[in-house]
């Protein structure tokens, strides 16, 4: 039988959150009240998990309405912990609120916008009021209908835009593996735009060729079964919070719009291209195609695991030897020995930071770095290293 002193444990969108049922239950109206309280159906402690891809889904939980908002649904991921579908990171503050009772953020926090769009979602009415007494503050817009025309109240637009072409089960849950960031979120999000990459490859009559059509992404698995895409993994937090929300939603002081800008041409997402060129200032129009010059996934392709100083990646060997006059080029093409650390990982015993720079031009065949960038001489002298000379090239220019 449930309490208000039982134990849950969460998957919010991949982050991994341990509370106490009358800490989720603080304001019954809410949400996570309806859904949590004890005595109105809410979701016990047991059950299996839903299937990561494929196989039959566990049934959703749809537990009923209490007072005016109404529950979520309630999924299982595989470890069997309850499953919500938003910004992990961000839910961090909202669960904060819940157990303080007040707002208490970081000096300089960025997020505000995005916070306020989940605690509408959550419908923490006390949380909004604060993030709107502090948006006020900062001669911020506190109307309750954001700049898109929508009413962050109203459920319906918080749901997962289905594709109609979409079979099977949207609200399976996917694990992902972007670039060594591990993500949790569902097929109906991945789908919502379905002339995307992420829309095609979600799509059950799309996957059966999913190799013969460029437009899908391929069908790489890491060494946990989590579907792996090689591409800028802390960027991607911002792509499936716009696929979650419908909007861009970025910190304040956002430096990495331009990288942002490609991730959302490679996924070929054209709501998220006009979004981010239009923060910028720029056409939103143009060609919305991947513009990198070549197929990243033409040939037979294996996941591969680095540890550039300490420091973790993950990538597909393709992107790694694709130049192969460098010593990446050679070091995974066979023609160099390779290090392995005690977990397995090949090991470069170079700045585990810097490489992350290095990676994504590998990825994109772009240079592009945070306005901010102070390391220019360190990262010619890890280019040099690694003799790739576009980047090298890049860099003097």
């Amino acid at each position: 039988m449930s309490s208000s002193n039982d134990i849950v444990t969460l998957n919010v969108g991949g982050q991994i959150y341990t509370t106490t049922r009358a800490t989720l239950t603080r304001y019954p109206n809410s949400r996570l009240g309806a859904t949590f309280s004890v005595g109105q159906g809410a979701p016990r402690g047991s059950g299996g998990a839903s299937r990561p891809f494929g196989g039959a889904p566990r049934p959703v939980m749809n537990v009923s309405m209490l007072n005016r908002s109404p529950s979520l649904d309630v999924l299982r991921d595989e470890q069997g912990r309850f499953f919500i579908d938003r910004d992990g990171v961000a839910f961090r503050h909202v669960l904060n609120f819940l157990r303080l009772g007040r707002l208490v953020l970081a000096e300089g926090f960025k997020e505000l916008d995005l916070l306020e769009e989940e605690a509408s979602f959550y419908r923490i009415q006390p949380l909004l009021d604060a993030l709107r007494e502090m948006a006020r503050d900062k001669d911020q817009d506190d109307d309750e209908h954001n700049a898109y025309g929508y009413d962050p109240w109203d459920y319906t637009m918080y749901q997962p835009r289905k594709a109609p072409a979409v079979q099977g089960y949207p609200d399976r849950i996917v694990y992902l593996n972007v670039g060594g960031h591990f993500y949790t979120t569902t097929i109906g999000t991945l789908a919502r735009y379905p002339d995307s990459k992420l829309g095609k490859e979600f799509r059950d009559e799309v996957r059966q060729n999913t190799y013969d059509t460029y437009d899908c992404l391929p069908v790489l698995w890491d060494d946990r079964g989590r579907f792996f895409i090689d591409r800028d993994g802390m960027v991607f937090r911002h792509v499936l919070n716009f696929l979650r929300l419908g909007e861009l939603v970025v910190p304040d002081g956002f430096r990495e719009l331009r990288l942002l800008e490609k991730e959302a041409e490679f996924y070929k997402i054209k709501g998220l291209i006009r979004a981010v060129r239009v923060t910028m200032g720029k056409d939103p129009g143009g060609d919305e195609h991947n513009a990198y010059g070549y197929d990243p996934w033409s040939i037979a392709d294996s996941v591969v695991s680095l540890n550039v100083g300490g420091h973790i990646y993950t990538t597909a060997r393709s992107t790694l030897t694709r130049y192969p006059d460098s010593m990446l080029g050679a070091m995974f093409g066979g023609d160099l020995r390779t290090l392995q650390d005690d977990q397995g990982r090949y090991f470069i015993d170079r700045n585990g930071r810097l490489f992350e720079h290095v990676l994504n031009f590998l990825r994109t065949s772009q240079l592009v770095l945070p306005e901010d960038f102070k390391e220019l001489p360190l990262l010619e002298m890890e280019a040099d290293f690694y003799q790739i000379k576009p980047l090298i090239e890049a860099l003097k220019s």
